[in-house]
């Protein structure tokens, strides 16, 4: 096999159709998204705690989605600049952050407990895990 097995454009079509400009700092409820940088060779955690505190990781919603989502033979890695002044941005070369982060209820406790998500200590008990999971139906 050469190359991923799709191009991700149908997805990137519509993952922006669908949160258009919104920053990961306007999610309604706080959040932990995992990814890894192919040319930093290191995890990248975007959570919407950080993104408040740290205006080079407050990108578009969709560029951290689709970047997460870059599983390896199935889409591309995805690039993106995220521009958090006039000149200044941060680049992103991301993949699916379970090449990392396959306990992501490990990673969302260790961000809780590190005050990332909630600012509330006794919030740090309840969260809720959304994982999603890119699967290619099985052939009988």
């Amino acid at each position: 096999m050469k190359g991923p097995r799709y191009d991700g454009k149908y997805l990137k079509d519509l993952v922006d159709k669908l949160l258009g400009p919104t920053k990961l700092n306007q999610t309604l409820t706080k959040v932990v998204i995992p990814t890894f940088d192919l040319k930093d060779m290191h995890p990248v955690i975007f959570s919407s705690y950080e993104a408040s505190a740290n205006s080079s990781k407050n990108a578009k919603l969709s560029d951290i989605c689709l970047g997460t989502s870059a599983v390896p033979t199935y889409l591309p890695a995805y690039y993106f600049k995220n521009y958090y002044d006039a000149e200044k941005y941060r680049e992103y070369n991301l993949i699916d952050g379970g090449i990392v982060a396959n306990n992501l209820d490990g990673c969302a406790e260790e961000t809780t407990t590190e005050g990332a998500i909630f600012e509330d200590a006794n919030a740090g008990d309840n969260y809720l895990r959304i994982q999603v999971c890119f699967t290619y139906p099985q052939h009988a």
